[in-house]
């Protein structure tokens, strides 16, 4: 992220280089600018700001489901497409544009691309105020592939062009 925003800052020269954007990014983040920037867009937008400066105030989901792991090994793939349709079905999203979004619904996923699980560790949690279809709880099991090497991570950015 904060290579994201260096370029951002060279982009329009508020910053020479790479070394000076970043700490520049840091010391607004640091001093509280940054934040104070952020809520007054979510002010100005009509959000709630004391949810975000007192996260005890968002909206809680009735059930929080853990996705148990079946098997020992590395997380190979995450699907974030069958997560994100998932998350969806379950109210964090609209499939219409009339449809309702919950917004005390989501998924928070424990594993990541990489991590060593074990047998009946949690590779997700669901946030829910429904019971969890079994269609939707396999479509989400099966958006983790889990082998016993360790996978070969390519990174997320493989070239930065000026």
């Amino acid at each position: 992220c904060l290579e994201a925003g260096s370029l951002l800052l060279i982009k329009t020269h508020l910053s020479q280089d790479r070394e000076d954007g970043i700490h520049k990014l840091k010391q607004v983040i640091e001093n509280g600018k940054a934040l104070e920037k952020f809520l007054a867009m979510v002010a100005y937008q009509g959000g709630d700001v004391l949810q975000i400066t007192d996260p005890n105030r968002l909206p809680k989901a009735n059930m929080q489901i853990e996705l148990l792991s079946t098997k020992n090994g590395f997380v190979q793939d995450v699907c974030a497409h069958t997560i994100g349709v998932s998350a969806m079905k379950l109210g964090a999203g609209r499939s219409q544009k009339h449809d309702h979004i919950q917004h005390e619904t989501g998924i928070v996923l424990k594993k990541k691309q990489g991590d060593f699980v074990q047998k009946g560790e949690a590779l997700a949690v669901i946030h829910t105020n429904q019971a969890l279809e079994e269609q939707i709880r396999n479509e989400l099991f099966n958006a983790f592939t889990i082998g016993d090497a360790m996978p070969q991570i390519q990174p997320l950015i493989e070239e930065v062009m000026l």
